[in-house]
């Protein structure tokens, strides 16, 4: 590890740091962060122009996922590079500076820009989401995907029909049954027992709510 990062448990796991070099430095090592081990705050990061680019390496999930965290329920997740890199990619998409939250899968990634929109809880809600104003929209975020999960415009307080974009790379599905997700972002498993459980999902696709949501993509 290097200088001045965080310490790190046997296991090659410790908690989420307070600023992003030491957040760099940690996974340069190969190092797994806990969103469920406290200690660290999501505000106040300084900015790090190299997140985005080259900050994870490629590495096996099912022995070192890059983030592990907990669902609604506290279950745990596991993620892998890739989903960090897509996760920043639909950040900086949506043009993101902060997101004012306690949740964890709403608020990690503050700090990685200088600039952009700040959002705060919505007062309208979306059922099985944490939708964020930012505004013009809401963002929206799950637990079970890394960074947002798109953008929705139209709310209902505003009397227009509601319409979603996805997050790059990310494929989001409604029908009868519920929202389904699929893409590099999603979750590769659940964390159990020291190991990475697939989760079930047929061609790809998790459903992440049984809400259904009427909106144009």
């Amino acid at each position: 590890m290097q200088a001045g990062a965080v310490p790190v448990s046997r296991s090659g796991q410790t908690a989420w740091p307070r600023d992003w070099d030491h957040i760099l430095a940690g996974w340069s090592e190969g190092v797994t962060y806990r969103m469920d081990w406290g200690g660290s705050s999501f505000g106040g990061r300084r900015f790090h122009e190299d997140v985005g680019k080259s900050v994870i390496g490629e590495r096996p999930t099912l022995q070192s996922p890059a983030m592990i965290g907990p669902d609604r329920a506290g279950r745990l997740l596991a993620f892998s590079s890739r989903a960090v890199l897509a996760a920043v990619q639909a950040w900086r998409h949506f043009d993101l500076q902060r997101m004012v939250s306690p949740v964890w899968h709403v608020a990690w990634l503050n700090g990685i820009s200088d600039a952009g929109l700040v959002g705060f809880r919505s007062p309208s809600g979306v059922p099985g989401f944490d939708a964020m104003d930012v505004g013009t929209a809401d963002i929206l975020f799950c637990a079970e995907v890394l960074g947002p999960v798109g953008r929705l415009t139209g709310h209902a307080k505003e009397g227009g029909r509601p319409r979603f974009w996805a997050s790059p790379g990310l494929s989001v599905r409604v029908d009868p049954e519920g929202i389904f997700v699929r893409g590099a972002a999603l979750a590769d498993g659940w964390w159990h027992n020291g190991a990475v459980q697939p989760l079930k999902g047929g061609g790809g696709w998790l459903k992440i709510s049984r809400y259904t949501i009427k909106w144009e993509a």
